[in-house]
């Protein structure tokens, strides 16, 4: 009986397995899956790249225009910081959160505003909560 009293104890003061985060690697070709800003979908068909170096590239979508950006990202926070700056497009600074979600990539953003503090697009907000899965490679 006193086996069974310690086994019991053993496993019930345990800690508990964790799961296994998705590493978050945002480096590569990215699709918007799913766009919502304000609480309303917007319209995806943006592609963006996110090289190594730190630069990105979105393309697509409407106006069907291409724009540079360079970003940093902070692994540090919880969630991760991502900072997104379009150099030609005056005062255009993104400031948001992401994550990996299985093979997909999640981010929350804010342009002109607060960093997003979770993953969100409140109705009304000039939030942007963007769902990206990787670009199939191409031939």
């Amino acid at each position: 009986m006193t086996a069974t009293l310690l086994g019991l104890a053993l496993a019930v003061g345990a800690p508990a397995l964790k799961e296994k985060k998705t590493e978050l690697d945002v480096i590569g070709e990215w699709v918007v899956a799913d766009y919502i800003v304000g609480g309303q979908p917007a319209p995806p068909g943006v592609e963006i790249r996110f090289a190594a170096d730190g630069t990105a590239v979105f393309s697509g979508g409407p106006p069907n225009a291409t724009h540079r950006a360079t970003y940093t990202v902070d692994r540090k926070q919880d969630p991760a910081a991502i900072d997104i700056v379009f150099p030609d497009l005056p005062g255009s600074t993104m400031v948001g959160i992401v994550k990996a979600e299985g093979d997909n990539l999640v981010v929350c953003f804010n342009s002109g505003g607060d960093r997003p503090k979770e993953f969100a697009s409140p109705p009304k907000s000039a939030v942007g909560l963007l769902t990206l899965k990787r670009a199939p490679k191409k031939d």
